[in-house]
């Protein structure tokens, strides 16, 4: 049997929107199976962007207690779409310049590698978190672009980051774990530029984020799936983050 899904394009928390004084009942089972995830999206940027870990953390309380568990596993977990700026553009030095300044723009050596460092911290979380990872054609090979028509430029096929385009394949990988389908979603820590969560179901996974200036360590054992190796602990680099199955 076949089942078309309908996800509708909603920006804020679709449990409660209200759109020109009406209360909108999205999830009443008659009108959207879930939506385009623009809560996490925002959240994540801000945390990575403006070390706002408590924004993170709170939005993603915020959905998984207000969503039917049925529309989270749907959920559309964007970092940018053809309406906003690339994900990698959010960790420019300039945000949103003028039109004709914007169409000029490009980032230094220094502050693209800057960008590329937070911009793959978002894509562990876009993979990981609970919902499914939709990448905005060009993201995964480094196209960069502020608001739109910026954020539409056309496919670079002759300027391909082949390392950012293995680090998406590599995460692909990993997302074919069935504890990302449905997985519970365990919160473990968040504070100090750094946040931890597991999921779990038969198997556990413990996805850490460390968005500090300086190293860190979490004491735990595992299987590092980005380095597909054990460990005897978890030491995250400053600026990364690290996918570790336990069990």
């Amino acid at each position: 049997n076949r089942r078309n899904i309908l996800i509708g394009e909603v920006w804020e928390d679709a449990s409660n929107k209200v759109a020109y004084g009406v209360r909108k009942h999205y999830f009443n089972g008659s009108q959207l199976d879930s939506v385009m995830n623009y809560v996490y999206k925002n959240a994540i940027i801000s945390f990575l962007r403006e070390n706002n870990v408590l924004h993170l953390r709170n939005a993603i309380r915020r959905i998984l207690n207000n969503y039917p568990q049925d529309v989270v596993n749907k959920l559309m977990n964007v970092l940018d779409t053809h309406d906003t700026a690339r994900i990698i553009n959010n960790f420019a030095y300039v945000l949103n310049p003028p039109k004709d300044k914007a169409a000029q723009y490009r980032m230094t050596e220094l502050e693209y590698q800057n960008a590329l460092r937070k911009m793959k911290m978002a894509v562990i979380l876009q993979f990981t978190l609970p919902g499914v990872p939709c990448i905005y054609y060009g993201d995964e090979v480094g196209l960069s672009g502020f608001d739109d028509p910026f954020c539409r430029r056309a496919f670079p096929w002759d300027n391909i980051n082949h390392e950012l385009l293995t680090w998406y394949r590599q995460l692909g990988k990993i997302r074919n774990d069935k504890v990302f389908v449905d997985g519970e979603y365990q919160e473990i820590l968040a504070q100090n530029n750094i946040f931890i969560f597991a999921r779990e179901k038969i198997s556990k996974v413990i996805i850490i984020i460390n968005n500090s200036d300086e190293d860190y360590n979490y004491p735990i054992s595992g299987f590092d799936m980005l380095e597909e190796k054990y460990v005897d602990k978890a030491n995250v680099s400053s600026q990364s983050g690290m996918i570790i199955k336990v069990k």
